[in-house]
């Protein structure tokens, strides 16, 4: 199966108030396995004025500070990272799927990549929320309705009051190193948590 891993940071915990700062994907094919810095990769920061961002929740903002640093200093960092205006996003998201095998299906006059399984840790209840918003999302990207989420995989039946975060999930997988809330970052810290299972399981 193949999937994509994605990963968002934002300014706040609310879509209609609140930005992406940070969208990073990797894809995996399980029938596939390649190491982890051959996967195909998606990473970029989005721009947005300083008022708008400075106006997100205290805690995401702090949490994101070197995001934010590189987003209101972007033209010293254009040399090392991708920066994207919000209605640039989708289409260079959508370009990329292209670019690495994903079929592409007329609707309505544009074209839709799909299907695509997504992996996230709680991409189905906070990720997507924000994605969705993001200018042509729904009408370029077609994906599965169910999602992948580590979580399920590491829950302790007998101690969890709550479905395991992604830093207790790489400890219980045996990774080493924090979760840096990189997006990227994170996307791959899904897959690794992910193969641990079906590789050690197949």
């Amino acid at each position: 199966m193949r999937y994509v891993s994605c990963d968002i940071e934002t300014n706040g915990l609310c879509p209609e108030k609140n930005v992406i700062l940070e969208v990073g994907a990797a894809i995996e094919d399980t029938k596939n396995i390649q190491l982890m810095e051959e996967l195909d990769m998606f990473h970029c920061y989005i721009l947005y004025p300083e008022e708008k961002i400075m106006s997100g929740n205290q805690y995401a903002i702090d949490l994101n500070k070197e995001t934010i640093d590189k987003i209101l200093n972007y033209k010293d960092y254009e040399d090392e990272y991708v920066f994207l205006k919000p209605n640039e996003v989708v289409k260079v998201f959508y370009n990329w799927l292209k670019s690495c095998g994903y079929n592409t299906i007329p609707i309505n006059k544009k074209t839709r990549v799909g299907c695509v399984n997504f992996a996230g840790k709680n991409f189905g209840g906070f990720d997507y929320r924000f994605l969705r918003r993001l200018p042509e999302w729904e009408e370029r990207i077609w994906q599965k309705h169910r999602y992948i989420d580590p979580g399920m995989l590491f829950v302790d039946w007998q101690k969890d009051d709550c479905i395991p975060d992604l830093a207790t999930c790489k400890k219980r997988s045996n990774i080493e190193g924090i979760v840096t809330h990189d997006a990227l970052d994170d996307a791959l810290d899904v897959i690794l948590t992910l193969r641990n299972y079906y590789v050690n399981n197949n």
